[in-house]
């Protein structure tokens, strides 16, 4: 029997907007509740894109991050990770990770909490990502995007 509180968490998310724009809301609440975090994009140029992003998006202000390439120290709770996150073995110090929706997820391994996002396409798959999860002994929630506002499904 499994317990509930020892399994793996999958937070998955059907995006009607922009990845980016998500991300900088979502990065800002988890600082705030100090919340370490890889961002697994597919490819160096999508990477450096949200690595722009992130730097400039709002006047006078920003979000500390770093690309995973860079030296980590500890104030660093945001890395930016392009590829494979099964090859990059420094994730012990982390809470979370998030894939763009870009990103094949193969393995959910090294973490507890997974956030996976990924472009709406109909509630009856959505359904179906849910269950095939759950079905492998994970803890689901899902959440569809309308107007930067979140549903549960």
């Amino acid at each position: 029997m499994n317990n509930k509180s020892n399994l793996k968490e999958v937070n998955l998310y059907y995006l009607s907007s922009d990845f980016s724009s998500v991300i900088l809301r979502l990065c800002n609440s988890l600082l705030k509740k100090k919340i370490s975090l890889f961002i697994n994009l597919n490819t160096l140029e999508e990477a450096l894109n949200l690595d722009k992003f992130l730097w400039v998006k709002k006047e006078n202000s920003f979000l500390p991050h770093i690309m995973h390439t860079e030296k980590k120290t500890s104030l660093d709770n945001i890395v930016l990770l392009n590829g494979k996150c099964e090859n990059f073995k420094k994730t012990n110090d982390f809470d979370i990770i998030i894939f763009s929706p870009n990103v094949s997820v193969e393995k959910l391994k090294n973490f507890s909490k997974y956030f996976l996002f990924s472009n709406f396409e109909n509630k009856e798959k959505n359904l179906m990502d849910k269950k095939k999860l759950s079905n492998k002994g994970f803890k689901v929630k899902s959440f569809i995007e309308s107007n930067m506002k979140w549903d549960i499904i």
